[in-house]
């Protein structure tokens, strides 16, 4: 309560403005911080799952040669589909399990020898809440002048 009630003791631009005009913007200014460092938290932890998880699929893997399936007739139908190709397969789980995700782009960046790891994992959430909200109070504060 004391931060959205302070009383300015500082030159403003807003110096003049009706008092409920300053109390509802640094209002709006608290909350949107709030909402952003509660989305940055979200977005770290759930980077921090994702990396486990991708950790955890990682554990063991040796390849499409040595995979188990638990039916006979998928482990057929898996090895027939897949042919000759086992090379490109297992690159680009590969590649899944580096960067996220497996594209034609991000397996030929990986042949490249451009490091991939967790390309797909983006935490830029914080940042676009940040930008898009505070900008906008800008501008609608702007006018208001």
């Amino acid at each position: 309560i004391q931060l959205t009630h302070w009383v300015p003791y500082f030159h403003s631009s807003l110096e003049g403005e009706p008092r409920e005009i300053l109390r509802m913007t640094r209002q709006c200014y608290w909350a949107l911080g709030s909402i952003v460092l509660c989305v940055m938290e979200f977005d770290r932890v759930h980077g921090k799952s994702t990396v486990h998880e991708a950790e955890e699929l990682r554990r063991g893997y040796k390849g499409i040669e040595h995979a188990e399936c638990s039916q006979a007739a998928d482990a057929a139908k898996i090895r027939r589909e897949i042919g000759n190709q086992i090379g490109a397969v297992d690159h680009a789980i590969d590649v899944l399990l580096t960067a996220g995700m497996s594209t034609p782009t991000f397996r030929d960046i990986a042949c490249a020898g451009v490091n991939i790891k967790s390309a797909a994992f983006s935490e830029i959430t914080g940042t676009v809440l940040l930008l898009g909200p505070f900008g906008t109070m800008a501008a609608i504060t702007a006018t208001i002048l």
